[in-house]
């Protein structure tokens, strides 16, 4: 019966780091058109260009958010949200947070400084909250 595996005086062995190493180097001696010097810092920034390009092409679509500016008369003023009566007639609330950007006539302001009767023009992506909060009292 033959064994499945012949031994040979040529093998790798992969236990050894620099039998790897050796094996290698004689492939790269031999075929110096497919692995020149300096090949594998070109693979590793054509690699990280291709990360970095498919980063931004995920990061995208999430920015593009269509901007939506609301227009329209305040009913009431909470906390965390105010509520408008749009140019329309139909009523929107608009969620705010900290990071809301609230302009009164102009100049910064609180959001408990709007107050009912106040013409606002609210900035937002979709139904995130509001971007920035431009009022003008009456």
């Amino acid at each position: 019966m033959t064994p499945l595996f012949e031994a040979r005086q040529n093998h790798v062995n992969v236990r050894k780091p620099l039998a790897k190493r050796a094996f290698t180097s004689v492939l790269r001696g031999a075929y110096t058109a497919l692995a020149p010097p300096g090949h594998a810092a070109a693979v590793r920034k054509i690699v990280v260009v291709l990360a970095l390009l498919a980063a931004l092409a995920a990061a995208a679509p999430a920015s593009a958010r269509p901007r939506v500016v609301d227009r329209g008369v305040v009913l009431r003023v909470r906390p965390h949200a105010i509520l408008i009566q749009e140019l329309d007639g139909s009523r929107a609330r608009i969620v705010v947070t900290r990071r809301t950007v609230v302009l009164l006539d102009g100049r910064p302001a609180a959001l408990s400084e709007l107050r009912r009767g106040d013409v606002v023009l609210v900035v937002h992506a979709g139904r995130r909250p509001a971007q920035q909060i431009r009022a003008f009292s009456r």
